[in-house]
């Protein structure tokens, strides 16, 4: 039962089931032959296909990223944050996000600005691409 000061829960949140927790889960990202990666000055983006049919996140931010826990988490929450407003974009694939360290001292229109970007270069990357026949079919038509 809910107490009458709580809000509804969020559609959009960001549950358990959109993580990855575990390191086997991380390893299938960072070993598989059809991991894409996406890459500029601030952030890295691995993605690997998975067969749940949703976008998953894991995130790496070290301690050479930012010194001092508080930043680390706010970066992973920004990150967390530009995850769940693009997931119904993504395609049904696990993504590791790397912090690099010039990331730390970004303010927060920069950082969202830049986290935009590599998710749309992420959606861009991970398109199938259609097949020359496919193509010759609709110049065709």
């Amino acid at each position: 039962m809910r107490r009458q000061n709580e809000s509804p829960a969020k559609p959009q949140g960001f549950g358990g089931r959109y993580r990855l927790r575990h390191s086997k889960d991380f390893d299938c990202v960072f070993r598989s032959r059809k991991a894409r990666l996406v890459r500029n000055r601030f952030v890295s983006i691995r993605s690997c296909p998975n067969s749940r049919g949703y976008a998953r996140l894991g995130l790496i931010v070290s301690r050479k990223t930012a010194r001092r826990a508080v930043s680390r988490n706010r970066l992973k929450r920004f990150v967390r944050e530009s995850f769940r407003h693009c997931r119904a974009q993504l395609p049904a694939a696990d993504f590791v996000v790397i912090c690099h360290a010039v990331m730390s001292d970004m303010s927060r229109q920069r950082l969202n600005g830049c986290l935009r970007e590599s998710w749309r270069a992420v959606m861009r990357k991970r398109q199938p691409k259609a097949s020359k026949s496919r193509l010759c079919c609709l110049l065709a038509v």
